[in-house]
Formats: C-alpha cells, structure tokens, sequence
C-alpha cells in the first residue's frame, strides 16, 4: 500500500534523531518515523536554498522515502510534499555563520 504525503503529513513525522544522517550538496537527509505507520523508517530530505533571507519564511522541498533496507542508498526518495522547515534543521545556516565570523577576524 503505496502513501501520499502532502503538506497536511509533516505533523505527522518525528525525527528519529536530532542530526542529520547523511549531507550532500543538495540536501541534508535525516531518519524519521511516522505516526500513521510506526513500525516502518523513513527518511527526510530537505533541499538546500541559496536564499539569504529568513529561512522561515520560505517553503523548503521535501521528499519521503518509505522503508528503508541496510544499506539504502539515502539520496533515493518517493513521495513530495512542502512544508515550512524550521531554522535548527538547516545545519548549513550555522556553517555560514561560523564562516563568517572567522572571515571577519
């Protein structure tokens, strides 16, 4: 049984853990479980912005992939949906900031 995720389903993932699993240049990856399917791992993207504004004030693109093998190669998903991403799941804003102050030193 194949699910649809939409922008209503984000409420309904948890971050398995509080770090990402896997960082690419395109997105950062993190495991996740779903309340309507327990049993089951999934993994989250978040594509990466190049925006310099309020990251909170943007839609991020998301996808889903359902059941997640061994050794699953992360960077395959299934499943699309938006929705607003907060700022503490964006690793790369801290990256910047760090990059910034030594430049400045």
């Amino acid at each position: 049984d194949h699910l649809r995720f939409g922008t209503h389903s984000w409420s309904h993932f948890r971050l398995t853990t509080g770090k990402p699993c896997c960082e690419a240049g395109d997105a950062v990856y993190y495991t996740a479980s779903y309340a309507k399917d327990p049993l089951v791992s999934y993994a989250i993207k978040i594509c990466r912005s190049d925006m310099n504004d309020t990251q909170q004030q943007f839609f991020h693109s998301l996808a889903v992939r359902q059941s997640l093998p061994v050794h699953f190669n992360i960077q395959q998903d299934c499943g699309h949906f938006l929705a607003d991403v907060p700022v503490r799941m964006l690793p790369w804003e801290e990256e910047d900031e760090d990059g910034e102050e030594n430049e400045g030193d």
